[in-house]
Parts: C-alpha cells; sequence; structure tokens
C-alpha cells in the first residue's frame, strides 16, 4: 500500500527531518512511500477500542496505519497505544528489563548478543587472514583480499565481514558490483572491537 509518512517523523523533506519542521510549526508536502502489510488481525473489538495485531515491513509508520484504518471505516481515529512485539527475527518474549539487565553478576551477560545477530540477513565475506588488518584500520579491500565471496554482491550492498577463524569483524560496503573483479573494491563500514 502507499502511505503519507506524518509530520512527526524522522523522514527528510529537502535534507529536513519532518519533525524538526513540525516542532516549527511548519506543514510540508509529503510524497507517498510504498509500504509492505502482511497481514492484520483483529484482536479485540470493544467500541470506541480497536485491539488489532499488524506485520508490516520496514517503513510502516503503524500510528498513521491505525488513523487510515479508522478512516477507512468511516470514523476519526488515533493510536492510543504500541506495543512491537517482534522485529525481524528478536520476539518481545525473549526481552528482558533494563533493571534484569543492569543487575550485578553474570547473569546479565546471558543477554549480551553477537553484533552479527542483528545483522544476520545480510550476505557474508571471508577475509584473508592477511586482509584482517586491512579491514581493521579502513583500508578499500580487493577481491584478491577474500578467501569466501558470495557469487554477486551489488554496489552499495552492506555484509557481514568474518575472519578465516569466523570471527565477526563487521560490517563492510560494496563500492561496486562483485561481477566485475577490476573494480570491486570494500570499505570498512562498521567495526566490531574483539
Amino acid at each position: 500500500i502507499w502511505q503519507t509518512p506524518p509530520m512527526y517523523s524522522a523522514k527528510k523533506v529537502d535534507g529536513k527531518r519532518l519533525y524538526d519542521l513540525a516542532r516549527q510549526n511548519k506543514m510540508v508536502e509529503r510524497n507517498p512511500v510504498e509500504i509492505t502489510i502482511y497481514g492484520i488481525s483483529v484482536i479485540k473489538v470493544e467500541l470506541p477500542r480497536i485491539v488489532f495485531d499488524v506485520e508490516c515491513g520496514e517503513g510502516t509508520y503503524v500510528r498513521t496505519l491505525g488513523f487510515d484504518l479508522a478512516a477507512k471505516l468511516g470514523f476519526p481515529g488515533m493510536l492510543s497505544g504500541l506495543i512491537r512485539t517482534r522485529v525481524g527475527r528478536f520476539l518481545l518474549e525473549d526481552a528482558v528489563k533494563l533493571a534484569e539487565f543492569c543487575q550485578d553478576g553474570a547473569e546479565s551477560k546471558q543477554w549480551i548478543r553477537c553484533s552479527d545477530e542483528i545483522t544476520y540477513d545480510l550476505e557474508s565475506v571471508t577475509l584473508c587472514k592477511e586482509s584482517e588488518y586491512k579491514f581493521r584500520n579502513g583500508i578499500y579491500l580487493g577481491i584478491s583480499d577474500f578467501s569466501d565471496l558470495p557469487e554477486v554482491l551489488t554496489e552499495g550492498q552492506e555484509v557481514n565481514v568474518y575472519s578465516v577463524d569466523k570471527d565477526y569483524l563487521g560490517l563492510g560496503l560494496s563500492l561496486a558490483s562483485s561481477g566485475d573483479p577490476e573494480k570491486w573494491t570494500l570499505k570498512t563500514h562498521k567495526l566490531i572491537d574483539i
């Protein structure tokens, strides 16, 4: 579906965040963006409240979706509450309260996850042993610096970068298609200090 971003959002128009403009009482034209709604389930109806569950793609403004759904039903409406139950493969029931996480002792360490668990859906590349230094120091890497590459990497694609020993090093950014080995380079995007 197409959705118009709300004024109170981080989306930029002419280089300015919408929420900054909204705080200055400035309204600007916002172009609708395409979003994906995988499903909506009605959980409970106690008029004037309707509780629903939505599975949506990135970039969806759920508060705006609630407003739009009410308008489709012919009524004014707004979201009075929002609970994010899942982000990717991370589930709310696996979350821990901050107080529990911050407690002293070894128990809190069980909640710490390696960064590549967050970026699990990205392609992975493996460096040759002698190229780890280059990656850690932000030196651009060419196709010969890798012992393992996916068949195709496109320009601007983020990838998980691993050592030959399978240690996670960080994120790399492809600067050209891997289809052209003469031009393909990878730069350090985000480094994980281990």
